[in-house]
């Protein structure tokens, strides 16, 4: 599942939080220490950026109705689903079993599944949100709106009555759990994978490891597969990205999610591809010169 469909652009101020989060969010993945300690710096800074946002809209009160509800809906979310994200995958991952790998693949399967019952049970709020109605949007979206009934996944611990309504939370574990099932399908491909095939031994004795941002990848990825490179363009995203994940020793994570924030950059949405180009003319422009 994707996000894609209900990704919108947000007024600046927000924007320029989000975009900060995003650059944190890719330097953590790029440090050398282990992936619980990156899914727990990550979570770190997520928790910080949302309590920024916070104090920024309880500073500046919305001038209207359609603005709150257009912040409740799409930028909040946006906000606490990552932070929910990396809280959820931190938690897995420090309980991920180390037995057979029977039992990872059913630690995995529980955790899916988990996710599926999350969809089942918002089922009706899913479709109205999915289908970009916007009816309910007022009892949904806006603060002055009491529950008067109880729906587990519109309360939570730390609800806030200044900065929550009934349905951004649930809002944000939408778009949370849809990358927490692509990154849980991903971990349990690999693991189904693994004592069939093997790592693919490219240059093995001295593999090339990608050391430039994922994002970067990301972009070329989307770039092959846009422009048919492979297989006459028949490979799909996932086709190439598992097989270059592999080549260049790296993992892009949700890359599906990735490719959605690359599109919000509020400058040039191809920046690797653009300095790519700049570097490959500065180089020519250099040869001809000697």
């Amino acid at each position: 599942m994707s996000s894609e469909g209900n990704i919108i652009l947000m007024p600046e101020p927000f924007q320029k939080l989000y975009s900060g989060l995003i650059k944190h969010l890719e330097s953590i993945e790029q440090e050398h220490q282990s992936s619980v300690n990156r899914l727990k710096s990550c979570a770190i800074i997520a928790k910080k950026t949302a309590d920024n946002l916070r104090e920024y809209v309880l500073a500046h009160p919305f001038k209207s109705e359609d603005e709150e509800i257009q912040f409740f809906r799409s930028t909040k979310p946006q906000f606490y689903c990552h932070l929910i994200y990396f809280l959820k995958i931190y938690s897995i991952e420090l309980c991920r079993p180390v037995g057979s790998e029977q039992d990872i693949e059913e630690f995995l399967q529980k955790e899916l599944k988990a996710i599926r019952v999350f969809f089942d049970n918002n089922a009706g709020f899913y479709k109205y949100y999915r289908s970009g109605s916007s009816s309910l949007d007022s009892t949904y979206f806006l603060r002055s709106k009491k529950d008067d009934e109880i729906n587990p996944e519109s309360l939570y611990p730390d609800a806030d009555p200044l900065f929550s309504t009934r349905g951004d939370h649930q809002v944000a574990k939408i778009l949370a759990n849809e990358m927490l099932s692509f990154y849980l399908k991903n971990s349990l491909e690999r693991q189904l994978n693994k004592a069939v095939q093997g790592p693919i031994a490219l240059n093995s004795g001295n593999p090339l490891k990608w050391t430039a941002p994922k994002a970067a990848l990301i972009e070329i990825i989307y770039s092959l597969q846009s422009y048919g490179a492979f297989n006459n363009g028949a490979a799909d995203i996932k086709e190439i990205a598992s097989y270059l994940q592999e080549v260049f020793h790296v993992e892009l994570g949700n890359y599906y999610h990735s490719f959605l924030e690359i599109r919000l950059r509020k400058k040039s949405r191809t920046l690797f591809l653009d300095e790519l180009t700049e570097k490959l003319i500065q180089r020519m422009n250099e040869a001809d010169e000697n």
